[in-house]
């Protein structure tokens, strides 16, 4: 008798065996295949040096330019001597500053296209995905433990939380 429960649990567990290694099979197969589709679904799976070039290079310093540019034409109004500002103090011309007017366009563009950069996963998917995945809110069901005292009729005659102090129906009852 136990040799025969024995040998049906050495077969079960050899069943189960082969299943989880088929299972693990499956999946790796299908992991590997969704690899393989998320490169070929997506235009932009594969990108290649030169559109990188252009996205971290280009796009920077084109903003940089647009700031330099907006400056100097800023600063080619020479302002007649009885213009005021907001202050009421004399406009002085506009001076065209390097780090102001092209580095912190440049950089704040930069630092964008590195951060779309994180969250495309590189560029390889339109969705975008949040650098720090915050974990879900659980709700929490509150438990209450009551003793409740009842005479030989059914009445209620007390009623005490885990406390040990009263309950709302038992101070109804007073």
């Amino acid at each position: 008798m136990s040799s025969s429960s024995t040998n049906e649990s050495t077969t079960a567990f050899a069943r189960h065996s082969l299943d989880e290694q088929h299972r693990q099979q499956r999946a790796a197969n299908n992991a590997t295949d969704s690899n393989d589709n998320a490169n070929s679904a997506h235009p932009l799976g594969q990108m290649s040096l030169t559109a990188r070039l252009l996205i971290f290079i280009f796009i920077p310093t084109f903003t940089g330019l647009m700031g330099l540019l907006i400056s100097y034409l800023e600063s080619l109004h020479i302002p007649s001597p009885d213009e005021k500002d907001e202050r009421g103090n004399p406009m002085k011309q506009h001076e065209v500053d390097f780090d102001r007017d092209f580095l912190n366009p440049f950089l704040l563009s930069m630092a964008l296209v590195i951060v779309l950069g994180f969250q495309t996963r590189g560029y390889s998917t339109k969705e975008r995905q949040f650098f720090v995945q915050w974990p879900k809110a659980r709700k929490v069901k509150k438990v209450t433990r009551k003793r409740v005292v009842v005479d030989d009729d059914g009445n209620v005659v007390e009623s005490l939380d885990d406390e040990g102090g009263k309950d709302e129906v038992s101070k109804k009852n007073e």
